[in-house]
Protein backbone atom coordinates (compact mmCIF):
# COMPACT_ATOMS: atom_id res chain seq x y z
CA UNK A 1 0.00 0.00 0.00
CA UNK A 2 2.94 2.31 0.71
CA UNK A 3 4.17 2.00 -2.88
CA UNK A 4 0.69 2.83 -4.20
CA UNK A 5 0.45 5.86 -1.91
CA UNK A 6 3.82 7.17 -3.06
CA UNK A 7 2.80 6.70 -6.70
CA UNK A 8 -0.42 8.66 -6.13
CA UNK A 9 1.53 11.37 -4.31
CA UNK A 10 4.10 11.51 -7.10
CA UNK A 11 1.41 11.76 -9.78
CA UNK A 12 -0.29 14.53 -7.79
CA UNK A 13 2.97 16.46 -7.55
CA UNK A 14 3.64 15.91 -11.24
CA UNK A 15 0.16 17.23 -12.06
CA UNK A 16 0.62 20.33 -9.87
CA UNK A 17 4.12 21.16 -11.04
CA UNK A 18 4.08 20.23 -14.72
CA UNK A 19 1.03 18.72 -16.37
CA UNK A 20 -1.78 21.07 -15.28
CA UNK A 21 -0.36 23.92 -17.33
CA UNK A 22 -1.15 21.94 -20.48
CA UNK A 23 -4.66 20.78 -19.63
CA UNK A 24 -6.12 22.56 -22.68
CA UNK A 25 -3.82 20.70 -25.04
CA UNK A 26 -4.42 17.48 -23.12
CA UNK A 27 -8.17 18.00 -23.51
CA UNK A 28 -7.69 18.46 -27.26
CA UNK A 29 -5.63 15.27 -27.37
CA UNK A 30 -8.44 13.52 -25.46
CA UNK A 31 -10.89 14.64 -28.16
CA UNK A 32 -8.75 12.93 -30.79
CA UNK A 33 -8.40 9.88 -28.52
CA UNK A 34 -12.20 9.78 -28.33
CA UNK A 35 -12.35 9.91 -32.15
CA UNK A 36 -9.91 6.98 -32.25
CA UNK A 37 -11.99 5.06 -29.72
CA UNK A 38 -15.15 5.74 -31.71
CA UNK A 39 -13.43 4.54 -34.88
CA UNK A 40 -12.32 1.37 -33.11
CA UNK A 41 -15.87 0.79 -31.89
CA UNK A 42 -17.15 1.48 -35.40
CA UNK A 43 -14.79 -1.10 -36.87
CA UNK A 44 -16.13 -3.65 -34.35
CA UNK A 45 -19.71 -2.69 -35.21
CA UNK A 46 -18.96 -3.12 -38.93
CA UNK A 47 -18.17 -6.81 -38.37
CA UNK A 48 -21.90 -7.56 -38.19
CA UNK A 49 -22.70 -6.40 -41.75
CA UNK A 50 -19.48 -7.99 -43.01
CA UNK A 51 -20.53 -11.39 -41.71
CA UNK A 52 -24.30 -11.19 -42.21
CA UNK A 53 -24.62 -9.20 -45.44
CA UNK A 54 -21.40 -9.94 -47.29
CA UNK A 55 -20.22 -13.40 -46.22
CA UNK A 56 -23.60 -15.05 -45.62
CA UNK A 57 -26.06 -13.17 -47.88
CA UNK A 58 -23.48 -12.43 -50.65
CA UNK A 59 -24.88 -8.89 -51.12
CA UNK A 60 -22.51 -7.23 -53.59
CA UNK A 61 -23.94 -3.74 -52.99
CA UNK A 62 -23.15 -4.05 -49.29
CA UNK A 63 -19.60 -5.08 -50.18
CA UNK A 64 -18.91 -1.63 -51.61
CA UNK A 65 -20.79 0.18 -48.86
CA UNK A 66 -19.20 -1.70 -45.97
CA UNK A 67 -15.78 -1.66 -47.67
CA UNK A 68 -16.00 2.13 -48.01
CA UNK A 69 -17.12 2.45 -44.39
CA UNK A 70 -14.19 0.33 -43.22
CA UNK A 71 -11.76 2.40 -45.30
CA UNK A 72 -13.21 5.67 -43.95
CA UNK A 73 -13.15 4.34 -40.39
CA UNK A 74 -9.49 3.41 -40.53
CA UNK A 75 -8.59 6.64 -42.31
CA UNK A 76 -10.29 8.67 -39.57
CA UNK A 77 -8.63 6.53 -36.91
CA UNK A 78 -5.19 7.03 -38.49
CA UNK A 79 -5.58 10.81 -38.77
CA UNK A 80 -6.84 11.08 -35.19
CA UNK A 81 -3.95 8.91 -33.96
CA UNK A 82 -1.44 11.09 -35.80
CA UNK A 83 -2.87 14.35 -34.46
CA UNK A 84 -3.12 13.15 -30.86
CA UNK A 85 0.41 11.78 -31.14
CA UNK A 86 1.71 15.18 -32.23
CA UNK A 87 -0.17 16.94 -29.43
CA UNK A 88 1.03 14.50 -26.76
CA UNK A 89 4.60 14.69 -28.05
CA UNK A 90 4.47 18.49 -27.92
CA UNK A 91 3.08 18.44 -24.38
CA UNK A 92 5.77 15.96 -23.32
CA UNK A 93 8.53 18.10 -24.81
CA UNK A 94 7.15 21.25 -23.16
CA UNK A 95 7.05 19.46 -19.81
CA UNK A 96 10.71 18.47 -20.29
CA UNK A 97 11.69 22.02 -21.19
CA UNK A 98 9.86 23.42 -18.16
CA UNK A 99 11.43 20.90 -15.79
CA UNK A 100 14.90 21.41 -17.23
CA UNK A 101 14.54 25.17 -16.83
CA UNK A 102 13.46 24.71 -13.20
CA UNK A 103 16.36 22.33 -12.63
CA UNK A 104 18.84 24.75 -14.23
CA UNK A 105 17.47 27.57 -12.08
CA UNK A 106 17.84 25.45 -8.97
CA UNK A 107 21.39 24.42 -9.88
CA UNK A 108 22.38 28.02 -10.61
CA UNK A 109 21.67 28.89 -6.99
CA UNK A 110 23.63 25.96 -5.57
CA UNK A 111 26.76 26.30 -3.51
CA UNK A 112 30.14 25.72 -5.17
CA UNK A 113 30.78 22.89 -2.69
CA UNK A 114 27.81 21.04 -4.18
CA UNK A 115 29.47 20.96 -7.59
CA UNK A 116 32.70 19.66 -6.08
CA UNK A 117 30.87 16.86 -4.27
CA UNK A 118 28.64 15.79 -7.18
CA UNK A 119 29.89 14.01 -10.28
CA UNK A 120 29.26 15.90 -13.49
CA UNK A 121 28.03 12.71 -15.20
CA UNK A 122 25.35 12.24 -12.54
CA UNK A 123 24.16 15.81 -13.02
CA UNK A 124 24.07 15.41 -16.80
CA UNK A 125 22.15 12.17 -16.41
CA UNK A 126 19.50 13.96 -14.36
CA UNK A 127 19.13 16.59 -17.02
CA UNK A 128 18.85 14.26 -19.97
CA UNK A 129 18.08 10.64 -19.23
CA UNK A 130 15.90 10.99 -16.13
CA UNK A 131 13.74 13.83 -17.42
CA UNK A 132 13.41 12.24 -20.86
CA UNK A 133 12.37 8.96 -19.26
CA UNK A 134 9.79 10.85 -17.25
CA UNK A 135 8.45 12.53 -20.42
CA UNK A 136 8.08 9.19 -22.12
CA UNK A 137 6.38 7.66 -19.09
CA UNK A 138 3.96 10.57 -18.64
CA UNK A 139 3.15 10.87 -22.34
CA UNK A 140 2.68 7.12 -22.78
CA UNK A 141 0.71 6.73 -19.55
CA UNK A 142 -1.69 9.56 -20.35
CA UNK A 143 -2.12 8.39 -23.93
CA UNK A 144 -2.64 4.75 -22.99
CA UNK A 145 -5.02 5.58 -20.15
CA UNK A 146 -7.09 7.93 -22.29
CA UNK A 147 -7.16 5.80 -25.42
CA UNK A 148 -7.70 2.49 -23.66
CA UNK A 149 -10.43 3.78 -21.35
CA UNK A 150 -12.35 5.44 -24.18
CA UNK A 151 -11.90 2.42 -26.46
CA UNK A 152 -13.15 0.08 -23.74
CA UNK A 153 -16.24 2.25 -23.22
CA UNK A 154 -16.90 2.32 -26.97
CA UNK A 155 -16.49 -1.44 -27.39
CA UNK A 156 -18.73 -2.15 -24.40
CA UNK A 157 -21.32 0.17 -25.94
CA UNK A 158 -21.14 -1.73 -29.25
CA UNK A 159 -21.37 -5.04 -27.41
CA UNK A 160 -24.54 -4.01 -25.59
CA UNK A 161 -26.00 -2.39 -28.71
CA UNK A 162 -25.57 -5.53 -30.79
CA UNK A 163 -26.72 -8.04 -28.17
CA UNK A 164 -27.47 -6.77 -24.69
CA UNK A 165 -28.13 -10.24 -23.24
CA UNK A 166 -24.76 -11.57 -24.38
CA UNK A 167 -23.15 -8.37 -23.08
CA UNK A 168 -24.76 -8.91 -19.69
CA UNK A 169 -23.57 -12.52 -19.57
CA UNK A 170 -20.06 -11.33 -20.44
CA UNK A 171 -20.10 -8.87 -17.56
CA UNK A 172 -21.12 -11.62 -15.15
CA UNK A 173 -18.60 -14.20 -16.40
CA UNK A 174 -15.64 -11.82 -16.85
CA UNK A 175 -15.01 -11.15 -13.11
CA UNK A 176 -15.36 -14.84 -12.35
CA UNK A 177 -12.84 -15.72 -15.07
CA UNK A 178 -10.37 -12.93 -14.25
CA UNK A 179 -10.03 -13.83 -10.55
CA UNK A 180 -8.05 -17.08 -11.06
CA UNK A 181 -5.90 -15.38 -13.71
CA UNK A 182 -5.04 -12.54 -11.32
CA UNK A 183 -4.19 -15.00 -8.53
CA UNK A 184 -1.98 -17.00 -10.87
CA UNK A 185 -0.23 -13.81 -11.97
CA UNK A 186 0.48 -12.83 -8.36
CA UNK A 187 1.85 -16.30 -7.61
CA UNK A 188 4.11 -16.24 -10.65
CA UNK A 189 5.58 -12.86 -9.62
CA UNK A 190 6.52 -14.27 -6.21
Amino acid sequence: MDNQTSTVALMGRLWREAIRFYKGRLALAMVFMAVMAAATAMSAWLMEPVVNDILIAHDKDMLWLVGGAILATFLIKGVANYIQGIIMSHVGLRIIADMQNRLYGHLAGMDLAFFHSEKSGALMSRFTVDINSMRTAVSNALTAFGKDTLTLIGLIGVMFYQDWQLGLVSFIIFPVAIYPIARLGRRMRK
